[in-house]
């Protein structure tokens, strides 16, 4: 059997300030890998080459008096290199850690609902696991 952890345990960082308000986040971390089928093979054979990786999330709502939103809208517009951490449980001992860049930040406003903003980070290194 499993022991589940629950999510709200996490955290998500930029640098070493946490990110308030966020949810849904979606860590993908592959390998992208190249087609070396032959001719004379009979299925379709693949081969992983370089790690790949990429992480989204939203925020619940943009508020920019906090820290990790600022830093995070900052290095959007300066195109800066940022070390996200997303952390798996409360010591935060389990984490995932990489170098990326904010690639968009997709904001929505509705006149019955608060302004939210859809992320994405793209990397800029390899993705570790502690």
């Amino acid at each position: 059997m499993v022991t589940p952890t629950a999510a709200y345990k996490g955290a998500l960082y930029i640098g070493s300030t946490e990110i308030k308000g966020v949810t849904n986040v979606k860590l993908t971390d592959k390998d992208n890998t190249v087609d070396i089928t032959a001719l004379d093979d009979t299925a379709r054979i693949k081969f992983p080459t370089i790690q790949d990786w990429s992480l989204s999330f939203d925020l619940v709502a943009v508020d920019r008096t906090d820290s990790g939103q600022l830093a995070l809208f900052n290095a959007k517009a300066y195109q800066t290199k940022s070390t996200f951490k997303l952390t798996l449980d409360a010591s935060g001992t389990h984490h995932y850690s990489g170098d990326g860049y904010v690639e968009s930040i997709d904001i929505s406003a509705s006149a019955d609902d608060v302004i939210k903003a859809s992320v994405s980070v793209v990397p800029a290194g390899s993705l570790t696991y502690t």
